[in-house]
């Protein structure tokens, strides 16, 4: 769950408030909540102080974190400091080092255009040979990047599941339009031709 939408001015002790807030309201013992650190997105980043208050205070609640931030160095330091809590990376290029350093996994974009990939990265024997997967992770995500990632992920989507619903996007996002959103499918569909199978 990632902090609140309002950009500037927030402080730590607001953000902790605001989660407190969340969890209070819901009141329930079974609530599991993942904490979501996006500061580029949200402008509000979770720095590890909140995470520790935040964990302190309902530790049956605050299950993990996912890493956005694209900054490994970051996730590497979660990971040190909360070795109990699940700590994913959503940066999927930090994958092969996040996971020797004792991430539990990812929570990604691309898994959802590329699950043989990002399965292939987890299957890896070694650090080494996850990162042998990166440049083709890149060269498939650079094609994704000539849009909006989540409108390309769903145009890509709804060609491989033959049902042109996928394409629609939640208002203010905009689908991929006619002809680029067939060059998409046609580049794409290349570009996995291509990995090793």
């Amino acid at each position: 769950m990632p902090p609140c939408v309002y950009r500037g001015g927030i402080t730590e002790d607001g953000t902790f408030r605001f989660y407190t807030t969340v969890i209070d309201r819901i009141a329930r013992a079974d609530l599991r909540l993942c904490l979501y650190h996006f500061p580029d997105i949200c402008g509000v980043p979770v720095t590890p102080r909140v995470i520790r208050r935040l964990d302190e205070a309902y530790p049956s609640i605050i299950t993990g974190v996912k890493d956005s931030g694209g900054d490994f160095d970051f996730t590497e330091a979660l990971i040190r400091r909360f070795s109990h809590l699940s700590i994913y990376t959503g940066s999927e290029t930090h994958l092969p080092q996040a996971l020797a350093a004792g991430a539990r996994g990812t929570i990604c974009g691309l898994g959802n255009a590329m699950p043989r990939l990002m399965r292939a990265m987890f299957d890896a024997p070694t650090a080494f040979d996850r990162r042998k997967v990166v440049p083709a992770l890149l060269s498939g995500d650079f094609i994704l990047s000539r849009r909006p990632f989540p409108a390309s992920v769903k145009t890509i989507l709804a060609s491989v599941n033959a049902e042109p619903t996928w394409n629609r996007v939640l208002p203010p996002m905009s689908e991929v339009p006619m002809p680029e959103r067939a060059w998409m499918v046609r580049d794409f569909a290349r570009w996995e031709s291509g990995l090793v199978k």
